[in-house]
């Protein structure tokens, strides 16, 4: 698996080499979708460089808000999120909380109390 990256990286590397100097290379980044593609094949496939790469876009708030929203246009995450957000009791009081504080979303949390309750009986 090293391997493979360092090839890919290697083989990166000598492609836009020969485009150029450094500045040439986010060029052709930025202009060419097979680069664009290697590039994020190479971040995809190694955790740690991912894991630089989510922290770097959360850090910005522009970006930040960006990747929330593409998130939660995406069902399966949508669901992952909240699947894991469910196991810490700490996050859903956090939602509650926040929920409780909007006057429409109040009234849907004391309706879901009430339905909760009484399905209890």
């Amino acid at each position: 698996m090293r391997r493979s990256v360092g090839l890919v990286l290697l083989a990166l590397f000598c492609a836009l080499s020969a485009v150029g100097c450094s500045s040439d290379y986010i060029q052709t980044v930025q202009n060419n979708p097979a680069a664009q593609s290697q590039l994020m094949d190479v971040v995809v496939n190694q955790d740690t460089l991912a894991a630089k790469m989510i922290d770097k876009l959360l850090g910005n708030d522009a970006t930040r808000q960006m990747i929330v929203d593409r998130v939660l246009r995406n069902d399966a995450a949508v669901r992952t999120m909240m699947e894991k957000a469910a196991t810490d009791s700490a996050r859903v009081a956090g939602f509650l909380d926040l929920a409780a504080q909007d006057s429409l979303l109040r009234g849907d949390l004391m309706n879901m109390a009430r339905s909760a309750v009484a399905g209890t009986k």
